[in-house]
């Protein structure tokens, strides 16, 4: 090699891997292309509508953002190439049945045809493409997955600075319930809400939203510390806090907490309450409850239960039993 060569690091460019699957990559796309030309289909185009296909066989309805995250485009990208299937005649969106700000896809009937005429040829395509592997194409599907879940975010780290934070609205109520469903795996949460906000006993509701999309929710309720003397000192209960298990780990149910918490200092709450992980609601300013002099009713590991000042020495001379509002009892 020639000085002026010596940033590479393999001897030949058939000992790159990533110019290889560079290669491989451009030769299977030309043949995919033309396989699609007489069904005047773009290859993005064919993705999102046999992949729409495929998924609402697995799950009704599927959103926008569902889709995206299958297929691994970005979420603009996906809705521009949407619209062109929409304009084609070969989806539709539909009002979503529990979030009236998101969308639901569906495949029309000369989408469906088209997507079946479409999908055997470029099968048969890929057949032939790949058939050089012989037996080894299982295994080379495999490497393929282990480098799709290895550089694929999960999802994505700047879905958080995404997330819009706002209040819970009526045309919400529905995919606020579905979330905590899907959150928590069960109704308990999800019902609990319905009942808080049916008897106005929550304080604040708040939600993230993207693309359209509830993904996150926090509620805020009102509950009471009871002192030894009978003396009640208000406070306000955290819970619950749900975000979508495709969301999760993301920095959304911080960006929830963080909003939460200032939007209740501004209306001039003291104290807030939440039992819940003790590694994880102390980077909100929470500790446990028990060094203050503050217990819940039931028993519960000390840890747990914690409580966190919105105004400088809202804690002092605070002592007592703190009491959730009565639904909490049957969660």
């Amino acid at each position: 090699m020639t000085d002026n060569q010596d940033f590479f690091e393999v001897e030949s460019a058939e000992d790159s891997p990533g110019f290889s699957l560079w290669q491989v990559s451009i030769l299977w796309q030309r043949q995919i292309n033309a396989g699609l030309k007489p069904f005047n289909l773009t290859h993005p185009q064919f993705v999102l509508l046999a992949s729409l296909t495929w998924l609402i066989n697995e799950k009704n309805p599927v959103t926008q953002v569902e889709l995206a995250s299958h297929t691994q485009m970005d979420v603009m990208n996906a809705s521009n190439v949407l619209r062109t299937l929409e304009e084609k005649g070969l989806i539709i969106r539909n009002p979503h049945p529990r979030d009236t700000r998101a969308k639901s896809l569906a495949v029309t009937t000369r989408g469906l045809e088209l997507a079946g005429q479409a999908v055997r040829a470029i099968e048969a395509i890929d057949r032939a493409f790949f058939n050089s592997l012989g037996a080894d194409v299982s295994a080379f599907n495999m490497q393929l997955l282990k480098l799709i879940k290895k550089n694929t975010p999960a999802p994505r780290l700047q879905q958080a600075e995404e997330a819009t934070i706002r209040r819970e609205e009526p045309g919400d109520i529905s995919a606020i319930h579905q979330v905590n469903v899907l959150a928590f795996k069960g109704e308990g949460e999800a019902n609990l809400v319905d009942q808080l906000r049916t008897r106005g006993a929550g304080l604040l509701s708040l939600v993230a939203e993207m693309h359209g999309e509830v993904v996150g929710h926090i509620y805020f309720s009102a509950m009471t510390i009871t002192a030894a003397d009978g003396t009640l000192t208000a406070a306000v209960g955290l819970a619950p806090l749900a975000v979508l298990p495709a969301y999760q780990n993301q920095g959304i149910g911080s960006k929830l907490a963080r909003a939460g918490l200032d939007e209740l200092r501004q209306m001039g709450h003291r104290l807030v309450i939440v039992l819940g992980h003790a590694h994880y609601y102390p980077r909100f300013g929470f500790k446990p409850s028990l060094p203050c002099g503050i217990c819940w009713e039931h028993e519960v590991d000390a840890a747990h239960f914690m409580v966190a000042e919105l105004q400088p020495g809202a804690l002092t001379g605070v002592q007592g039993v703190a009491r959730y509002q009565p639904e909490f009892e049957g969660v």
